[in-house]
């Protein structure tokens, strides 16, 4: 009687698995493929027909790139069954970037059209799932770094392409891979997120490509302007730059879709927003000049946040349910975490006022009041990672400090962005020091550049 065949192990590389032998599971390549010089491949295997998957988690979705209304570019990414990368961005990260309840329902088609879109896709995609899996093996941070390198290296090609081709098309990969080094897994220099934010800038200043971009008013190049308009102020606030969108850019903002598309009466958000760009405008050019800021100017800002909060007052009505408890108004509580930080801004950044000043404390409580809220509005508690910065660093009881970290811990629980373990430990740092005097700039110079924030 023959010898019973030995099974195949679990884990086995397919090639081992369709022959039927036992493989030893060495990766990146098995002892058998290496010896036969034959490609070895593992994980899941997918059965295609006429472009749709017909087994697998993945059953049923059609994932061939489309026909655009664009000109094709040169360089077109190849499409295989194991771009699970592209529908993990689509389904798990992008979502991150959106308050909109049913996502920001980007094609994953799309993302496949461009080689540097696609690749910047896989880098950010491998990043988030293994940060947010705690994977941090030696191979595992290998396979993000060369993932990294290899969308740089695809968005330096597109961008030296010859051909008559628009290069708006590299925007999103520049967002793409800012959204990498300074938001999921911000690197420790803070150079390569500052770079890549440059070069979206770049970009938008070439020709009408501000205009191209722009004139998308859904989908995903909606989507990844308004994050990168934010990454950009909140990187001028900080590092006292010059914001690259002004005010004009952000009302222009409100009229397509963006991340905080699905507030209800998003303007008062975007007024918010605008006037904050204002301010970092103002401060860049305070710090640059070594002259004040106009302080008609700056009466007149402070005049129109008080507007804006007027205006929620006016807007919005509280439900009382049956158990006559006052429920609150989730984007009353999200606008005065913003507006509590454009005024921390303000007083300290333009207006030279200490952290124990009274006006700067008073801003901080009214922010650490719409933190303490923060649990009961839903996913608007996600995208309070600015405000959360603003008003912790200007923190001094131990119990405001608190509220900012357990606001930071609801964020960090859902959204898995390495850049909010940065955050954290850059305030408890900055609470060690107990230096009341320091000056804005001097106080935020650790964190400015290193963690974007949205």
């Amino acid at each position: 009687m023959p010898p019973k065949r030995i099974r195949v192990s679990e884990g086995s590389c397919w090639r081992c698995k369709d022959r039927r032998v036992l493989c030893d599971v060495q990766k990146p390549t098995c002892t058998r493929c290496e010896a036969a010089g034959t490609k070895c491949e593992y994980g899941m295997r997918f059965k295609w027909a006429n472009g749709v998957a017909a087994r697998g988690r993945f059953a049923g979705q059609n994932l061939l790139p489309v026909k655009q209304s664009v000109p094709a570019p040169r360089i077109q990414s190849p499409w295989t069954p194991d771009d699970w990368q592209v529908l993990y961005f689509a389904r798990e990260v992008l979502p991150r970037f959106s308050l909109m309840d049913a996502g920001p329902g980007v094609d994953p088609a799309w993302l496949v059209t461009d080689s540097s879109i696609h690749q910047a896709v896989i880098a950010v995609a491998n990043a988030h799932r293994l940060f947010r899996n705690h994977a941090v093996q030696e191979e595992t941070l290998s396979q993000i770094k060369q993932a990294r390198l290899t969308a740089i290296r695809s968005l330096r090609t597109r961008l030296q392409d010859t051909f008559n081709l628009s290069h708006a098309i590299t925007f999103p990969s520049s967002v793409l891979l800012c959204m990498l080094d300074g938001i999921i897994e911000p690197q420790d220099d803070g150079l390569a997120a500052a770079f890549h934010l440059r070069g979206g800038r770049a970009i938008l200043q070439h020709g009408n490509h501000m205009m191209e971009v722009s004139s998308a008013k859904a989908g995903p190049m909606s989507l990844l302007l308004s994050v990168y308009a934010t990454m950009d102020l909140t990187y001028a606030i900080l590092g006292g730059e010059a914001p690259h969108l002004g005010p004009e850019t952000w009302l222009q903002l409100a009229d397509g879709e963006a991340w905080w598309t699905g507030i209800k009466d998003d303007l008062a958000f975007v007024d918010i927003m605008a006037l904050l760009a204002q301010l970092a405008q103002l401060g860049h050019d305070a710090r640059v000049s070594g002259f004040p800021a106009p302080i008609r100017e700056l009466l007149e800002i402070q005049l129109t946040l008080g507007r804006t909060e007027a205006r929620l007052e006016s807007i919005t009505t509280p439900s009382s349910p049956a158990d006559g408890i006052q429920s609150i108004d989730a984007l009353t509580v999200f606008c005065s975490a913003y507006r509590a930080s454009a005024r921390i801004y303000m007083y300290r950044a333009l207006c030279n006022l200490e952290i124990s000043d009274v006006l700067v404390q008073e801003s901080v409580q009214e922010g650490v009041g719409a933190l303490l809220q923060a649990p009961q509005i839903g996913k608007l508690a996600h995208c309070l990672l600015f405000p959360c910065l603003m008003i912790g660093t200007h923190c001094i009881s131990p119990e405001s400090q608190q509220t900012v970290l357990n606001s930071l811990r609801i964020a960090a629980e859902y959204l898995s962005f390495g850049s909010i373990k940065l955050m954290e430990e850059f305030l408890k740092d900055t609470w060690l020091v107990e230096d009341l005097t320091a000056d804005f700039w001097t106080m935020m110079q650790p964190v400015s550049g290193k963690a974007f924030m949205f």
